[in-house]
């Protein structure tokens, strides 16, 4: 990154796609024995001594371990690991949402690139890279007063990298915008759902209907 308004920052691009899908691959496996794409299934074996597991009319009722004749039900640990299990999923989600929205700006790219006859890195050159303005002096002196509590050295040893910084914030913000223009001019849906938490609202003070389609929970703390 320069402080000159034309910058190319295009191998972002693939950078952010990469480091974003990474932790996907680690969610999914298959099995050699098993069709390309298609995941192995799991099996469970009791080891010696061990009675298999049994499955009740739900999953929650799944008899996990037996301590003498009293049996640990898949019910028992999940309201146990419930707030553990609930962050991983959001996790998860959250790691898939990424991965939709990089794919989601790598396919308009690719499309609007094709609609001007132009490569991707054209593209970026056209409507980001030559629409970065250069950092002013003015901009620059702004920002170190306004953050003067963390520098300990004077603004002219430290001014390159000033412009350095704003220019790729400068950089970011256009690019942000460029794509939001793209997604606002495409049919783009999302179908993938977040994780949804069952919450006991019987007995709790209510308003409005009970069959309303949406429900809000307001926890509060009356000490």
């Amino acid at each position: 990154m320069s402080d000159k308004s034309s910058i190319d920052c295009s191998h972002g691009w693939w950078v952010v796609l990469m480091l974003t899908l990474a932790p996907l691959a680690l969610l999914q496996c298959t099995s050699p024995e098993s069709p390309a794409g298609t995941a192995a299934p799991s099996t469970l074996r009791p080891s010696s001594g061990q009675a298999p597991l049994r499955t009740g009319a739900s999953a929650g009722r799944q008899v996990v371990a037996r301590v003498g004749d009293k049996e640990i039900t898949g019910e028992e640990i999940q309201e146990r690991i419930q707030g553990q299990m609930l962050r991983i999923e959001t996790q998860i989600y959250t790691l898939k949402k990424q991965a939709i929205d990089a794919l989601i700006a790598e396919r308009l790219l690719e499309e609007e690139a094709h609609k001007r006859n132009l490569t991707k890195e054209q593209l970026l050159q056209q409507e980001v890279n030559a629409r970065v303005a250069k950092v002013s002096d003015a901009e620059i002196e702004q920002y170190y007063a306004a953050n003067r509590q963390r520098f300990s050295k004077p603004l002219e040893e430290i001014k390159h990298q000033l412009v350095q910084q704003l220019t790729n914030a400068k950089w970011q913000q256009r690019s942000a915008a460029f794509h939001q223009e793209l997604r606002k001019a495409a049919q783009v849906k999302i179908f993938l759902q977040p994780p949804i938490v069952q919450v006991a609202i019987d007995g709790a003070p209510a308003r409005g209907p009970t069959n309303a389609l949406v429900t809000i929970v307001e926890f509060s703390d009356f000490q």
